[in-house]
């Protein structure tokens, strides 16, 4: 009996993570992985945005540079060398009439990665023709300073081959943090 019960939850679980992983687009995927990204985690009813209710934030689809075309992101995101320059884009953005975009910070950024995927770690049916590659938040690396022997001034990039955060340098100096992409979010309006 024990056997059984066993079994029905095993074809259980596979049957979830095959209808999760249904949700889930991606060059490379790891298939024995649950996806953490499900497009039906997001509302993806208006052209060239993606609303996040749980987390009551509005992203653009599109890294900036690229185009929504109404099914895809069309050309190449514009990569910023410096902190400075995704942080002053972001401040004058307008889509669709709205305002108030930003950067997001690390920890917006981290919750985008999809972890059964890489090169990019991002669900394709949520944000397709994403750059791969690092993206700038508005986040400093604190948190690294003591630890890591970085600059108060630092930031930190989400890169999205891996699915990780790290470091960045904001601006020139001995070490040049490489040009990073921008993904903008603003705050989600109640209708």
């Amino acid at each position: 009996m024990k056997a059984i019960s066993q079994l029905v939850c095993g074809v259980l679980f596979v049957g979830f993570a095959s209808a999760q992983a249904a949700e889930v687009q991606c060059d490379h995927q790891n298939m024995a992985m649950v996806p953490s990204t499900a497009a039906s985690n997001f509302d993806l009813s208006r052209s060239g945005l993606v609303a996040d209710p749980a987390k009551g934030v509005l992203w653009m689809r599109c890294s900036l540079g690229q185009n929504w075309d109404g099914t895809t992101c069309v050309g190449d995101a514009t990569l910023f060398a410096q902190w400075q320059s995704a942080l002053q884009s972001a401040e004058t953005y307008e889509y669709q009439g709205l305002t108030g975009w930003r950067l997001p910070n690390a920890k917006e950024l981290l919750s985008l990665v999809e972890h059964s995927c890489w090169s990019p770690a991002l669900n394709e049916m949520v944000f397709p023709s994403a750059y791969n590659g690092d993206y700038w938040s508005s986040s400093y690396a604190g948190h690294y300073r003591e630890s890591a022997g970085q600059n108060a001034g630092d930031g930190v990039v989400v890169d999205f081959v891996r699915g990780l955060e790290k470091v960045a340098y904001r601006t020139s100096g001995l070490e040049q943090q490489a040009p990073s992409a921008v993904r903008l979010v603003r705050e989600l309006l109640k209708n």
